[in-house]
Parts: structure tokens; sequence; C-alpha cells
């Protein structure tokens, strides 16, 4: 492995993460009085010096080889690593709540879109660090090493390695397109789509800053909010209603998001059929748990019930985890159904976290592929998404991801437990980080944060939340934590 190659690349996502605090800096200066520009300028340059150092110190002629898979793993996983670790400086010189493994907690949390935070009070931190918080989301939201793959040489094919390592599998069978060119569309609907929604959140009343860091949050799918209530504090169903809307489109594939609008009239969200079952399985969400708020009479009509529904639905479904409503107080069924919500999440191909319902629906098929079989032993039954046959070996990546995941939420909920947690907490924590949901219930419900648990816990969530946001296997792979073939 050419570890020259992997610093220096490193060190570019570094230079992404330097560039983007500089930008919170002078947004801090631009507001005045701001005690946390000067912090994030200095921030800004310590990241910066670490980011140019390889390039300009590690010689490697090999720069414009093909990397290998070994090192695009290494690669991406070290990229989040370091852009997390170093994410907390700007926590770490403002001080407040900030303490060592809250402000990785916090770093961890923006940058892998999960959205939990140990902050009490969000309306104490200045703007300047407001918006660095914003932009841990919104870089991870499409991907740190995303991005800078755009501005990696063509020829070289080593944005489409890294993009491979990064993006799951299944979401580059859904595009069906080269990997630079997903990453291209991806990119450009993602930033197309922060700037809409950002104008219309100012159209609808809200000030300039409220406008930008709610709308980079939302298509980050963090959920991250400048405010103590969340979105409940604007108090208006307008805007909730602009962001449940967004929060579902920031959950579908945006590649099919961006055909919309090019001339592949036959790959677009309304002839996709995951895109069709998807949005069919969160408008059932909705009605039962509307109606379920209501028999209940958990608020005073069905409207009423409906509004907070469709939100909550939304946010969980999304992985988003902004909050109108307590829902630790909602009828058990409700809870059961946005506990299913947080375990089938959005689409791949979008920035929600979790399962990803395309996993499902392929392992849908191959359920309903196993009965039919036991009826016709001899009749071959082929998995078609979108009319295209999925190899066995998708099908297999599928189930194992599945498998896999209920695994891993079940090992840190045991976890949690043996630290003093109530099952509730434990079992909602451990999903929502796996997850990259956020909120949770119990102790870490909509209305609550995770400030109350101990550090160990706060350290293991980091963990879980950064196996979850990069889809578990490659982490656990530059871990060394993996079957090695025995000599013979």
């Amino acid at each position: 492995m050419r570890s020259k190659l992997v610093i220096r690349l490193i060190g570019v996502s570094l230079l992404l993460v330097a560039a983007m605090m500089l930008v919170a800096s002078i947004v801090g200066f631009v507001y005045g009085s701001d005690p946390s520009a000067v912090p994030l300028l200095f921030s800004a340059l310590i990241v910066g010096i670490f980011g140019a150092f390889p390039q300009i110190f590690v010689r490697h002629n090999g720069q414009n080889h093909r990397i290998t898979s070994r090192e695009g793993y290494y690669i991406v996983v070290g990229s989040w690593s370091f852009a997390c670790i170093f994410g907390m400086i700007p926590y770490l010189m403002y001080g407040g709540e900030f303490s060592f493994i809250n402000a990785l907690f916090e770093s961890v949390s923006g940058f892998t879109t999960t959205g939990a935070s140990i902050l009490n009070d969000i309306e104490a931190l200045p703007r300047g660090l407001l918006f660095w918080r914003m932009s841990t989301s919104w870089m991870g939201g499409i991907g740190i090493v995303a991005l800078f793959s755009l501005v990696l040489p063509a020829s070289s094919g080593n944005g489409a390695v890294l993009t491979g390592v990064e993006v799951s599998g299944i979401a580059r069978d859904d595009a069906a397109t080269r990997e630079r060119s997903l990453v291209g569309m991806m990119v450009t609907t993602y930033i197309s789509m922060t700037v809409i929604l950002a104008i219309l959140l100012k159209l609808l009343g809200l000030g300039w800053f409220d406008s930008v860091t709610h709308a980079m949050s939302t298509m980050s799918t963090c959920g991250f909010s400048t405010r103590n209530a969340s979105i409940a504090a604007f108090d208006s169903v307008p805007v909730e209603m602009l962001i449940s809307l967004f929060m579902f489109l920031a959950s579908v594939n945006f590649c099919l998001i961006y055909s919309i609008f090019t001339r592949n009239k036959q790959r677009n969200v309304f002839q996709s059929e995951v895109a069709r079952s998807y949005f069919f399985c969160v408008l059932a969400c909705v009605l039962l748990v509307g109606l379920n708020l209501f028999f209940h009479k958990s608020y005073g009509s069905f409207g009423e019930c409906l509004r907070r529904s469709v939100f909550q639905v939304c946010s969980i479904c999304s992985t988003t985890g902004f909050a109108t409503a307590d829902t630790n107080i909602w009828p058990a069924t409700s809870i059961l159904i946005l506990i299913f919500c947080s375990f089938v999440c959005g689409c791949s191909g979008s920035t929600s976290g979790g399962m990803k319902f395309d996993r499902l629906h392929v392992a849908y098929k191959s359920i309903k592929n196993k009965l039919a079989s036991l009826s016709n032993p001899n009749q071959v039954n082929i998995i078609k998404i979108e009319g295209r046959p999925i190899s066995e070996a998708r099908v297999s990546d599928s189930k194992t991801y599945i498998i896999f995941y209920v695994l891993l939420v079940i090992v840190g909920a045991i976890w949690n437990t043996l630290w003093g947690l109530d099952l509730q907490t434990a079992f909602s924590a451990s999903f929502a980080c796996v997850g990259n949901v956020g909120p949770g219930f119990g102790e870490v419900g909509s209305v609550c944060n995770y400030s109350s648990l101990p550090g160990i816990v706060k350290f293991s969530s980091s963990l879980l939340m950064l196996l979850g946001r990069l889809e578990m296997f490659s982490l656990l792979f530059v871990l060394g934590i993996y079957p090695r073939k025995k000599k013979i």
C-alpha cells in the first residue's frame, strides 16, 4: 500500500475542513462581537497546516496512478476520522459545555449527520460556532470524500475508486452511471436544493441566518438547529410543512431527482419502483401515526394529529431528527411505528442514514422468491429492481448488511445497559446512533439530548455513529477486524 499517497489525499480532505472553518470564522466576524470568530480562525489555520503539510513535504511519484481498493478504504476512513477529530478543535477552543468528550461527540454527530447533541443551551452559542456546527453536517451529508473527489484528475480514476468505497454499492447500481457522474449529479442536486430551501424559508419569514443554517441541516438530514426547541421554536405550519417536504426529498436518491430536470425521463423519481414503494411506506406510517394520535386524543383535532405525524415521520424516516413534539409521551403504537421508521430510513443515494429502504426492498423480493420456490421448486426466480436483474452477490450483500446492522444495534444496546442506562434509553440510543437518526426515546428523546449519558457511552456512541455513516464494513476493514486466510 502506498502510504504516502494515502496521507496526501487525507490531507486534501483536511484542507476542505479548514476552508469551511474559515467560512464559519468570517460569519463570526460579519456578525461582530462573536467570541467564536478568533477560535475558528486559529482552528482553520491549524487544520490547514496539517492538511497542507503532506502536499508540500510528502512526495509521491505515483500520485496520478489509480489507487487500489485497499488504499481507497484507508483514505475514506482516514478522511472521515481525521475530519471528526480536527472538527472538535473549534469547540475545545471555545469552551463552555464542550469538554473533550463532549466536543468529540458533537463533532462526530455533525460529520456523520446524526444530529445527536450534548448541548443544553444551543442559543447561547455564538453564530460563528453555530455555523461551523451546521457546516460539519453539510459536509458530512454529501460525503467529505465525495466533495474532494470531484477535484481529482478524471484520468487517474481515483475519484471513482474513492466514491466506490464511500457510496453504497446498491446506490451505484441504481444510478446506472459512472462513479464520477454519480457524484456530480448528487452534489449538483444537493447544493441546488439547499439554496432553494434557504430562499423559501426566507420568504416564509425566517432570517437569513436561520434560513441558511436550517436548509443546510435539512438537506444533510442532520437535524441540528439554532434553537433549543428545534423547529417548534418557529411555531409555523408553513415552515414545518416545507421542511417536511425537503426532509422527504433529502431521503430519496438524488440521482433520480436530478433526472427529473434532464432528458432521462425513464430513470427519474416518478418512474422508480423503489422511490414509489418508499413513498407509500412513508405515507402509510404517517396515516397510522396520525390515526393513533387522534384515537388516543393526543391533540385537539385530526388535522393537528396529522400535522405532528407528517413532520415526525418525515424527520425520523429521513434520519433528520428535527422535532416539533415530545414523542416520549406519544402512544406505544406510534412509538413503535417511529422505531420501524428509524430502522427503514431513506433510500440509498440520499443523505439519509440507516439501513436504507433499497436493501429492505431487495430482502422483501428475496423472501417472495423463496416462498414462490416452495410451490414450484423447479422454477428459476430472478430478483429484478427497476426491471433490471440483481446479482446474487448484491442480494447477499443486502442480507448480510441487514443482519450485521441489527446485531450492531443489539450489541450497542447491551453495552449501554452495562453503564446504567434504562432499557428504553439504551436501545433507542443504540439504534439512533447506528442509523444516524439522532433522537431516540427515553432520556435521549426528541426534546432531550445526550448530555446526561456517561462519558464512556458518549465515546462508544461516537464510534457507533461513525460505523453507521461508513456503513460498518469500511471501518472494520481498516481496523483489521476481518477473517484472514490461513497459511497452508
